[in-house]
């Protein structure tokens, strides 16, 4: 269903004023239907979890060490700090709608990070408590929805800001949870913001490892002695996408290129 819906956008998107992205996501919605049949989850969680890693992961062929470097520490420092803030914030609002501890690590870590990925290493760190799997579930169900209406509304709002395309790939690459809305969003700009949102969502992703440890450590020293050890997955697409990019930086300058 999604490699039809891809296929089929470039053709209707001379025919509508929408980017192709998101007429890939309304003829992705339209199919849902006949996606859901059992004959078809293979091939989709085929997609899911290996054509859409591998695709991000080519896109390193597009973007240089130049490119990230052009960014700058303040790019880096900035998002390190908005990822500090949305975990203090989501400790915060939790207790503050009366909500457990690992709910807002929960709601943190994925809004935070990388969406349902991140939301269910933070669930491994978490000591067991009632209603812990029903929070991951809602966790995990409210990201990807609030992930996908980001990228339908976030484009819209930093052009009506007045950002450049660097600027808005920033915005989108570190506000944005998963790292497919993340694409789709910055490419359905420009090709100069979907670069700049692919290099500072990997970023992201890259600290994934530090956030969970963190939350690890934090709900041990709380009380939860229980908690068990981290696993956290080891982002191998965001390794492979550093290594194209390194490669696509040396083969230009090497002679005859």
């Amino acid at each position: 269903v999604a490699t039809a819906a891809m296929a089929a956008a470039p053709l209707i998107a001379p025919l509508l004023p929408l980017p192709a992205m998101v007429l890939a996501l309304l003829l992705g919605i339209a199919l849902m239907p006949l996606g859901k049949r059992p004959a078809f989850e293979v091939g989709t969680a085929f997609c899911i979890r290996t054509v859409l890693r591998v695709a991000v992961a080519l896109l390193g062929l597009r973007i240089a060490w130049s490119d990230i470097a052009a960014l700058g520490a303040g790019t880096a420092m900035l998002v390190i700090a908005a990822m500090a803030a949305t975990m203090v914030a989501g400790f915060a609002l939790a207790r503050l709608f009366h909500q457990t501890p690992g709910f807002g690590a929960l709601a943190g870590a994925g809004t935070a990070v990388c969406g349902a990925s991140a939301t269910l290493a933070a669930a491994s760190v978490l000591p067991a408590y009632h209603g812990k799997d029903a929070e991951i579930v809602f966790v995990v169900i409210a990201v990807n929805a609030l992930s996908t209406l980001a990228m339908l509304l976030y484009p819209a709002l930093c052009g009506a800001l007045g950002f450049d395309a660097t600027t808005t790939g920033i915005v989108l690459g570190a506000t944005i949870h998963d790292v497919a809305q993340v694409v789709g969003a910055g490419y359905a700009v420009s090709d100069a913001a979907g670069n700049a949102a692919v290099i500072v969502k990997l970023f992201r992703v890259f600290l994934l490892l530090p956030v969970v440890l963190a939350l690890g450590v934090w709900f041990a020293r709380a009380g939860g002695r229980d908690a068990p050890a981290a696993r956290v997955p080891v982002p191998v697409f965001a390794l492979a996408f550093l290594l194209l990019c390194a490669i696509n930086s040396l083969v230009p300058a090497l002679p005859g290129a």
